[in-house]
């Protein structure tokens, strides 16, 4: 069986993302997009990384112009060793939530982009630098506050623990945070 390789320019302007024919506004956008429709055909396949260069004048942050994806895409046969479960875990969860505070028990909005390995927060989400990282591979659990004096007042709170520190997060409904707490419950349970 023949293997083709597919070459998908990535092109960054000051205002917008484009890949292929779609366009995007935010990175974000782009990166959701991008980690729900994989380009996966076969198993081999190579993440796009945008890596940000700043102008040492004004300190703006830009990208680099064009950015090449490949992706492996072949036929598989019924002696073929691959299978789905071998792909990588490529989902990803984005959402803005509210988040108390390490040392000052203050609470602030963050926007929160969770996969399989780690869970990161940004101030904004037009930010590609997180404010901070959590390795959910070291969280001991995930679940829903049982009281509001445990969730110190905040409703629709969850706790996402790891041996050094437990996190609190507040969602802006009961469905989001269930959501938020099943989709992180999930990524514990495989990794």
């Amino acid at each position: 069986a023949k293997t083709s390789v597919k070459h998908f320019p990535i092109s960054v302007t000051s205002s917008e993302i484009t890949f292929g024919l779609a366009k995007f506004e935010k990175f974000s956008e782009f990166l959701e997009h991008f980690m729900n429709r994989p380009l996966i055909g076969g198993i081999v396949f190579t993440a796009p990384v945008l890596v940000p260069k700043h102008k040492q004048a004004n300190k703006q942050t830009v990208l680099e112009p064009t950015v090449i994806i490949h992706g492996e895409m072949s036929p598989t046969s019924p002696t073929s060793k691959s299978s789905v479960s071998d792909l990588p875990d490529l989902s990803v969860k984005t959402g803005f939530l509210i988040k108390q505070g390490g040392l000052v028990k203050n609470w602030k909005e963050r926007w929160v982009v969770a996969d399989s390995k780690d869970l990161k927060y940004y101030q904004r989400e037009e930010d590609f630098t997180p404010k901070g990282t959590i390795d959910l591979r070291d969280c001991t659990c995930c679940r829903k506050t049982n009281t509001l004096s445990e969730a110190f007042g905040k409703e629709n709170t969850f706790i996402l623990m790891t041996p050094w520190r437990t996190f609190l997060f507040s969602a802006a409904t009961v469905t989001d945070m269930e959501s938020w707490v099943a989709f992180l419950k999930e990524k514990l349970v495989s990794s």
